[in-house]
C-alpha cells in the first residue's frame, strides 16, 4: 500500500520543514535534535509496533510548537504541524488496514482515504492561515466555552476509535 511508504516520508518532510529554518536559530542544537526525531520517528513506523507512533505525533507537534515560539514564522510551524497529522495519520490508517485482508476494492479505500486526508489538510491550512490574520479579543467566558466546544468535539472524534478498541476485543461498545 502506498500509505505504508507515505507516512514516513511525510514524518520525515516534517522534521526538514522544521530543521532547515531552525539551523539559522539560536541554539544550534535544537535543528539536529528535530532533525534526529522525525527520522526516528520515521524508522519507528516502518519497524516498530505502535509506541513511536503515539510518541512522534505530540513530539513533532512540540518541536513545532517550540520552533514558533522560538521565532519560527507561524506559517512554516503550521505546515510542519500539517504533514506531522498527515503523516499520524496515515500510518493509523496502515496499522488499522493491517489488521483487515478481506476488502475487495483496497486500493480504491485508500484513494478515498488520501482524498479525505488531502482536503482535511488543506482545510486546516486555509483555516490556520486565516486564524494567524484574524486579531480577536475574547473574554475569559468565550475561551471558556470554546475550550468546551473544542473537549466535546474531541470526545466525540475520539468515540469511534473506542468503540474499535473494544470491538476488537471482543466486548462491546457503547
Amino acid at each position: 500500500m502506498l500509505s505504508r511508504l507515505l507516512a514516513p516520508i511525510l514524518a520525515l518532510t516534517s522534521g526538514i520543514a522544521l530543521y532547515l529554518p531552525l539551523r539559522l536559530l539560536h541554539p544550534a542544537w535544537l535543528a539536529p535534535l528535530v532533525l534526529t526525531s522525525s527520522l526516528v520517528w520515521a524508522l519507528g513506523m516502518t519497524r516498530s509496533p505502535a509506541l513511536w507512533p503515539s510518541l512522534g505525533l505530540p513530539l513533532m507537534a512540540g518541536w513545532a510548537g517550540l520552533a514558533a515560539w522560538r521565532g519560527l514564522p507561524p506559517q512554516t510551524a503550521l505546515v510542519a504541524l500539517i504533514l506531522t497529522l498527515a503523516a499520524w495519520d496515515l500510518d493509523a490508517f496502515q496499522r488499522r488496514w493491517s489488521a483487515v485482508h478481506d476488502t475487495l476494492h483496497p486500493w480504491r479505500l485508500e484513494l478515498l482515504h488520501f482524498l479525505y486526508l488531502g482536503g482535511m489538510c488543506g482545510l486546516g491550512y486555509g483555516l490556520a492561515a486565516l486564524s494567524l490574520g484574524l486579531r480577536l479579543r475574547l473574554t475569559f467566558g468565550w475561551i471558556l466555552l470554546l475550550g468546551l466546544l473544542f473537549f466535546l468535539a474531541l470526545s466525540r472524534l475520539a468515540r469511534p476509535s473506542i468503540a474499535e478498541k473494544h470491538a476488537g476485543q471482543g466486548g462491546a461498545a457503547r
